[in-house]
């Protein structure tokens, strides 16, 4: 969901059955006081993403597949899936989105923020 790639997505598909659903934003994409105001449960998470699963490059996004049935053929799964894998040069132009995508993210936030200080010091 290249449209949005600071956004976490569940996609389940199974038989007839699909479901697609926004799971708000990857520990990644928050800001640093976003993440300073964490309720425990969500620290606890981000904490043991960052020691389990955390990628240099990507933070804790990552694209995680599940196929379930008999007499499936891996080899030719991994092939095809490979097939679809980007470039190192079609990574570039991704990477720039994701930058942007964060950006207005944070710009978005830290906008939300002044407008609720801006209305706090009209009470005060």
């Amino acid at each position: 969901v290249d449209t949005y790639p600071s956004s976490r997505m569940y996609w389940s598909h199974a038989g007839k059955q699909m479901n697609l659903e926004h799971e708000g934003v990857w520990w990644d994409a928050l800001t640093e006081r976003q993440k300073k105001m964490l309720d425990p449960l969500s620290r606890d998470e981000y904490e043991r993403c960052r020691r389990e699963e955390w990628d240099n490059d990507w933070g804790d996004r990552r694209q995680e597949l599940v196929f379930i049935g008999q007499g499936l053929d891996e080899a030719a799964i991994r092939e095809v899936l490979g097939r679809c894998l980007l470039t190192e040069k079609e990574m570039g132009p991704y990477r720039t989105k994701q930058e942007k995508d964060k950006a207005e993210l944070t710009n978005a936030y830290l906008s939300q923020e002044l407008e609720e200080t801006e209305e706090l010091e009209e009470f005060v």
